[in-house]
């Protein structure tokens, strides 16, 4: 979050999902706790990096082909530009405009967080 503006990337067209917006983020290592893991794919995704990611969700949601547990995080410190990953696109929004992007079904979740927690 920067601004009053939340980070979003549009799914590649290689990925599941392709096309869909959804928030910065990624797998947890073995070794890893979700606020570390949290940190790491924004850096690596982004190339904004952070000091602290607060949590804001844990919550699972069945896919047709998969379950999923997501974390999902605030992180309001992020410094830098944002750089892409392997030419996908990026975009800060008002968390206002969420209904005008087609996103996956499982961030949905975290919209209603996020409109939850915001001023």
């Amino acid at each position: 979050m920067r601004e009053g503006l939340i980070l979003v990337a549009r799914r590649a067209e290689t990925q599941h999902l392709p096309g869909a917006w959804e928030f910065p983020g990624g797998k947890i290592a073995d070794d890893e706790e979700p606020a570390d893991t949290a940190l790491r794919e924004l850096r690596e995704e982004t190339g904004l990096t952070a000091s602290s990611a607060t949590p804001l969700l844990v919550f699972v949601h069945d896919y047709p082909d998969r379950r999923l547990r997501f974390h999902a995080f605030v992180v309001t410190d992020a410094l830098g530009e944002v750089t892409t990953d392997g030419g996908r696109d990026f975009a800060w929004v008002r968390p206002s405009s969420f209904d005008d992007l087609a996103m996956p079904e499982a961030n949905r979740a975290i919209v209603r967080a996020l409109r939850w927690r915001l001023p």
